[in-house]
């Protein structure tokens, strides 16, 4: 009896160290786990967004502006602001614990070279999980075959290039308009000048910078009013940067369009806009593309930008209509000491939806971040651009909500001409010749 029971004893002993060693394990494994979560939590509590931009060279103050948006965008999500605007009201990436955003920047210098060592850079050595940029379309294509290639999101939100979106990317979306858009918008607004201002306008030459976007813009515009009727009397390729254009506009004078059509940035615009005035040339109207409306343009020549038309991603105008338009401009000037532009606007959502494809995702894995973007379909009142939505085209990545306003400069001030629907201001036509003012 006695036998038994020190069996019994020793049966339960042998049951009781075997149930330690498995709640040991137990144990073990559930610290493990924690610690494991624990870790993954810390290395999402900074996400870092890539932004290459040219911060040097003849484009600094239009890239600069940019990197204002960028980093306004990332204080928004980063801390709480009373904004009608996704993020304002949350701390950090709410899908992430609260992880907080970091852009970190590129200087691409305006060389498509340079833009893809800076993207390669952005996503090896500093662990970027998508890219923003880059304004210029030569450096676009560069940097996002880079992000291509690695399997990293690329957000587009201020470079135009038909041809980006042509390539059948898997990971590039472009938030904002092609020059293909701009061109059928032009064409629109040219019916409505004939229909209102009772012109005649039946020619007109296009005259273009040589790199990626200044010809693939004079393309479209070519293609589109020729389709319309119009006569394309000349397409004139300059050198970008160039110092001197008097042969240009001596050639554009000789052709005599009713109007003429440009394509070009900032400097070349200052230059183009003195050429003009020196030789006293006064065609119906010009219609120009980016150089006259970037922030240093009427700063440099003054009273000679009055009456030139251009295009624009934002419209002030829209504050009386958004809410959170007037909460951005409001927010930007009290930071910046200035008023906001177009190219801070632009810059702006293509922060906050990379963020919005995390939030949803809950995860910074490419993938999940890609399904996101695919079902991304952003209203218009959380937008401070003039843009319809944002959604993109499940074949090319366009936004198809992405639309352009027409401004023209008057009394030194940008003013919304078109469309109809969001005008200020009533525009001016005929252009008023230089030695008539």
């Amino acid at each position: 009896m006695i036998e038994k029971r020190t069996e019994i004893s020793e049966r339960r002993r042998t049951m009781f160290k075997v149930k330690e060693r498995v709640f040991s394990v137990l144990v073990f494994t559930v610290v493990i786990c924690l610690c494991a979560v624990s870790l993954s939590l810390g290395q999402e509590k900074v996400v870092k967004i890539g932004a290459i931009y040219p911060l040097t060279g003849n484009l600094a103050s239009t890239a600069m502006s940019s990197k204002r948006g960028l980093e306004l965008a990332a204080d928004i999500v980063n801390n709480y602001y009373d904004l009608d605007i996704p993020f304002a009201r949350t701390k950090g990436i709410p899908g992430l614990n609260g992880a907080q955003v970091k852009i970190i920047i590129g200087d691409s210098r305006g060389d498509p070279k340079v833009g893809m060592g800076e993207a390669e850079r952005l996503i090896k050595s500093e662990g970027c999980v998508g890219l923003v940029g880059a304004y210029q379309s030569s450096v676009t294509k560069t940097a996002s075959q880079v992000a291509e290639r690695y399997g990293v999101p690329f957000l587009n939100s201020d470079s135009s290039s038909y041809a980006l979106t042509a390539r059948g990317f898997k990971w590039y979306f472009r938030l904002c308009p092609s020059n293909e858009t701009w061109a059928q918008n032009l064409v629109s607004f040219i019916k409505q000048v004939e229909k209102e201002k009772k012109a005649t306008i039946k020619t007109l030459v296009i005259l273009h910078e040589d790199t990626e976007w200044g010809a693939s813009s004079a393309d479209m515009q070519k293609k589109y009013f020729t389709q319309a009727g119009y006569k394309v009397l000349d397409v004139i390729a300059y050198p970008a940067g160039a110092t001197d254009v008097n042969s240009e506009v001596l050639r554009v004078m000789k052709a005599k369009p009713d109007i003429l059509v440009m394509n070009n940035y900032i400097t070349d615009g200052i230059l183009y806009t003195r050429t003009f005035k020196t030789l006293n040339y006064n065609p119906q109207h010009f219609l120009t593309w980016c150089g006259c409306s970037e922030p240093g343009y009427i700063p440099a020549v003054g009273k000679d930008g009055n009456y030139f038309f251009s295009y624009s991603e934002f419209a002030p105008e829209l504050a009386q209509k958004r809410a959170v338009v007037k909460q951005i401009m409001e927010l930007y000037k009290k930071k910046y000491g200035e008023n906001i532009n177009e190219n801070t606007v632009r810059a702006i959502p293509a922060v906050l939806l990379m963020v919005d494809a995390i939030n949803r995702a809950k995860s910074t894995d490419p993938a999940k971040m890609h399904k996101a973007l695919m079902e991304t379909d952003i209203p218009a009142d959380q937008l401070i651009s003039p843009w319809a939505g944002i959604k993109f085209d499940p074949k090319t990545h366009q936004n198809i909500y992405a639309r352009y306003v027409i401004v023209q400069i008057l009394n030194q001030a940008y003013k919304c001409v078109w469309p109809p629907e969001l005008a200020s201001a009533k525009y001016v036509w005929p252009w008023p010749e230089w030695n008539k003012r």
